[in-house]
């Protein structure tokens, strides 16, 4: 009995926070929002817990966006050549 109680306080917690993710969340229209709710409520555990890591995946700053060359030891000069 306390593992069901346990697991329906967590189901309903995970639900509410990936609610408000959705609410939240500027990126999409009142549709797909619509719709990520429905999901996030009627399928138990598994939808908030897929919305919430979309949204989260979707607010985190890409860590591959970092320059590209350049820096103190470039290239620009290879096969220049110094008479």
């Amino acid at each position: 009995m306390n593992y069901l109680l346990v697991l329906l306080v967590l189901y309903f917690v995970l639900s509410v926070l990936a609610t408000i993710f959705v609410v939240r969340n500027d990126e999409f229209d009142n549709a797909q929002k619509a719709a990520q709710i429905l999901l996030t409520w009627i399928v138990p555990m598994v939808g908030a817990i897929a919305i919430l890591l979309i949204h989260w995946s979707l607010n985190e700053p890409s860590k591959r966006k970092k320059a590209f060359g350049g820096g103190s030891s470039a290239s620009s000069d290879i096969g220049t050549s110094v008479d």
